[in-house]
């Protein structure tokens, strides 16, 4: 029961918390996304825009998903083919309102003992993060077959060769239960 109301407790803190960061913090004027983007050997192109709010009021990030060709989110998360999404902060967050968020959907959408088989590549991906500045970048990219990619501001911070986890830490956006679900 103890446990119970400490997880109610820090999600409670996280959303103030990010609350408190959304009301400090005027929003920035929003950068058009690209309509491409390379991946290796791959072209891909802009097939969904969305600005993600908090608590439905506040643009935090604007969001582009690429892929090869249009197709539903569902599809596009279990083909093999690369994938890309990029995000474009409007507002300055720490990297560990970042974290938790990740976690809380993941922990939403799969079962303890799946998760905690990726727990060393989540790990990693999560310290590879740093705080946000309105107007930096993340740009995460599952590459055919070989694994994913995070860049920050442009610049690759983290490779690593696993695609299960690509699909995974995808899914926080486009698979059932994730931020695009047009269902959840």
């Amino acid at each position: 029961m103890k446990t119970v109301a400490m997880l109610y407790l820090c999600r409670l803190r996280t959303w103030l918390a990010g609350l408190l960061l959304a009301l400090a913090t005027p929003a920035q004027a929003e950068a058009p996304l690209p309509v491409a983007v390379e991946v290796g050997e791959d072209r891909l192109s802009l097939i969904r825009q969305d600005t993600i709010r908090y608590a439905g009021l506040f643009r935090v990030y604007s969001l582009g998903v690429y892929a090869p060709a249009p197709q539903p989110l569902p599809q596009l998360l279990a083909a093999d083919a690369s994938t890309c999404i990029e995000a474009r902060y409007h507002r300055d967050l720490e990297r560990e309102i970042l974290i938790e968020a990740a976690h809380h959907i993941l922990e939403r959408q799969h079962p303890t003992p799946r998760l905690q088989a990726f727990s060393d590549g989540l790990a990693r991906l999560h310290a590879a993060y740093v705080d946000i500045r309105a107007g930096d970048r993340y740009r995460l990219c599952r590459l055919r077959d070989s694994g994913l990619t995070l860049d920050h501001n442009g610049r690759q911070v983290l490779f690593q060769p696993d695609p299960e986890l690509a699909r995974l830490y995808l899914g926080i956006w486009l698979g059932p239960g994730g931020i695009l679900d047009d269902n959840g």
